[in-house]
């Protein structure tokens, strides 16, 4: 890897899921990298250590842009209470730890 750039490795212990490029998570690191830390993100990677293999690709700049949209339309939705609540049982509510804030549960 050249001096500027880097790559981002994310580690799984669980099963083999996604494949680096559908990885949400960690295509956020590579948005983090790129536009907070001045950092150049050339490749992304996931690291199954319960079969030791190393799946990578190349990071795309289009979808880090689009996720990065998504990301800021998702926060602007938030922080206006702009969002349908989706959750229908209140049972999964019992662990959650904004239960003093949602809107969803009784005072």
């Amino acid at each position: 890897m050249d001096n500027d750039k880097v790559e981002i490795i994310d580690y799984k212990t669980g099963s083999i899921r996604n494949l680096p490029q559908d990885d949400l998570q960690l295509n956020l690191y590579a948005l983090v990298c790129r536009d907070y830390l001045d950092l150049i993100p050339a490749k992304l990677s996931l690291y199954f250590l319960k079969i030791n293999q190393k799946t990578s690709v190349d990071v795309s700049n289009l979808y880090i842009d689009l996720l990065k949209n998504l990301v800021l339309n998702t926060a602007d939705k938030i922080l206006s209470q702009n969002f349908t609540i989706t959750q229908e049982s209140l049972q999964n509510c019992n662990d959650c730890c904004y239960q003093k804030i949602c809107p969803k549960l009784p005072n």
